[in-house]
């Protein structure tokens, strides 16, 4: 949608700051930005109706990657990882049950309750997920009594607790997946609730997940320091 006389640099600006992943590309150094300007200059040109060229696009990114980088790394976003924590749990496994057993599902795991590390469910619209540790998953067959419609063993759960703002912070859970797929993680199951986003993930990717995610709070969090001095 053109612009008017909007500059191409504060379009690029504007750009980058949208995308959490790109400012922590550009403050880290490990961007092409021969290839990165060929793209936003065509992006500019075709969403903001403003004319402008690869080498344009590519000095403003140059002038720009320091403040951005300084400026995102005390966005929202960042604010709240900063304030966040994490924890892995491993030796899981997750179970999928048609709806019709609902009934049964909640019994058993009332029933489970006392005995498990973790339980977790979430319900769709004609299926309901429990994840819960991998030597209990017997029990809740026999309790459940019927076959899964999917299961799947030897997962793990990454937990991170937020604070309370994590609700209303656009991009919060988009900024997460986004770089655990980038990391070529992928995730079996995510849930949001309250204070906490729970991830889930096969067994394999679980460390390099969990050292992902942890990586990016401990930088929030240094961040963070820096902009209180």
């Amino acid at each position: 949608m053109p612009r008017g006389n909007t500059s191409v640099s504060s379009i690029v600006r504007e750009i980058v700051e949208s995308d959490p992943c790109l400012v922590e590309a550009l403050s880290n150094g490990y961007v092409n930005y021969s290839k990165l300007s060929e793209r936003l200059a065509e992006v500019i040109r075709e969403e903001y109706g403003v004319s402008c060229t690869p080498s344009s696009v590519k000095m403003s990114l140059l002038r720009s990657r320091n403040s951005v980088a300084r400026q995102s790394l005390n966005s929202r976003i960042f604010r709240v990882l900063a304030r966040s924590s994490i924890e892995l749990k491993t030796g899981l496994a997750i179970a999928t049950y048609d709806y019709t057993v609902l009934h049964k599902v909640f019994k058993s795991v009332h029933e489970l309750a006392g005995r498990t590390r973790f339980i977790s469910i979430s319900q769709g619209i004609g299926n309901i997920t429990i994840i819960v540790n991998s030597e209990l998953l017997d029990d809740l067959a026999d309790l459940i009594d019927k076959e899964p419609v999917w299961l799947k063993r030897d997962v793990s759960a990454i937990i991170i607790v937020s604070p309370i703002e994590n609700i209303e912070t656009p991009g919060f859970i988009s900024y997460i997946t986004t770089l655990l797929a980038r990391k070529g993680i992928n995730i079996l199951q995510i849930m949001s609730a309250h204070s906490d986003t729970i991830i889930v993930v096969d067994r394999k990717d679980s460390v390099e997940a969990f050292k992902t995610l942890e990586s990016i709070i401990l930088k929030a969090r240094e961040a963070d320091k820096e902009s209180l001095k």
